[in-house]
């Protein structure tokens, strides 16, 4: 079960991800752990990440679906690049 709350508020985490358990995916996590989401969820956004998609090569994909459906549905868009 997720933590994460429905919301129309939506950080989408944008950077280098690299392999599980190496170098850029260890400081990736980091990123996004201990400094994005401590400072974005509490305003209220939903922050997501390519890589919570559990399907394996469709990263482009979710990011175009999901940046998709955040502008047609007017939803308010943060993007955190790196």
């Amino acid at each position: 079960m997720s933590d994460e709350v429905k919301t129309d508020k939506l950080c989408f985490v944008i950077g280098p991800i690299g392999e599980v358990g190496g170098p850029t995916r260890k400081h990736a996590d980091m990123l996004l752990n201990a400094i994005i989401k401590p400072t974005i969820k509490p305003l209220g956004y939903q922050v997501k990440r390519a890589d919570d998609d559990p399907t394996p090569g469709a990263r482009a994909r979710l990011l175009q679906r999901r940046l998709g459906f955040a502008f047609a549905a007017k939803h308010e868009l943060v993007m955190s690049c790196r």
